[in-house]
């Protein structure tokens, strides 16, 4: 017993250090419960440990995370395949939820973000394999080139649109780019710059998104 009293006054010496008061603590263990709620990917104990250490801003990311997460929704509705089955679309939305926390581990990068990248994509594609294939290439140049995830997704959105691609020739040009970046003769945030100055005069040219590479 006096040892675990040692050990509230240690962590309570040490919340008041880092300037965490036990108002703070209580404020944190409700957000940590909004977000088990709100993002089921998101285990209760990790988001409070995280939330702690930044307790600033807290409420405005978790608006952020919530507006994306709708915005996905809301794009992922006009598909055909979820008129009538807001189960599959809700089971889907969620499964996106879970996509964007492990990429966010994976690289480093932060949840809502990813959630916005993703609205980004599912503008054009409501197939939730395409959208995870598509948002793995915008972490890697937004990672390798320093380049804010945002501004990659849309221009290779804009690539995507120049050049009519359907979710098989996306895929496809995922990998062409791929190999491109690879070779190292170029980043992926120029290659991508250049496609989209010259993508709709090479389309209507009738070259493909190999031969523009």
């Amino acid at each position: 017993q006096t040892s675990n009293l040692k050990s509230l006054s240690f962590f309570d010496d040490f919340n008041k250090r880092i300037g965490i008061s036990s108002d703070k603590m209580s404020m944190l263990g409700t957000m940590a419960t909004r977000v088990k709620s709100n993002l089921e990917f998101m285990a209760a104990a990790m988001a409070t440990a995280a939330l702690t250490a930044i307790p600033v801003g807290i409420e405005e990311t978790l608006k952020e995370t919530d507006k994306w997460t709708q915005k996905i929704k809301q794009n992922l509705e006009l598909s055909d395949k979820y008129k009538g089955n807001m189960q599959q679309l809700n089971a889907d939305v969620k499964h996106l939820q879970e996509v964007a926390s492990i990429y966010a581990v994976g690289y480093g990068s932060k949840v809502d973000e990813t959630l916005e990248s993703l609205s980004i994509l599912s503008r054009r594609f409501k197939d939730t394999g395409t959208l995870t294939y598509l948002e793995n290439l915008v972490q890697t140049i937004a990672k390798l080139d320093n380049v804010p995830m945002k501004e990659t997704s849309e221009r290779l959105e804009a690539v995507i649109l120049q050049f009519g691609l359907d979710a098989k020739q996306s895929k496809d040009f995922v990998n062409q780019f791929s190999v491109a970046v690879h070779s190292g003769r170029i980043t992926g945030q120029e290659l991508l710059d250049g496609l989209q100055r010259s993508g709709s005069s090479f389309h209507s040219f009738n070259m493909g998104t190999k031969e523009a590479i």
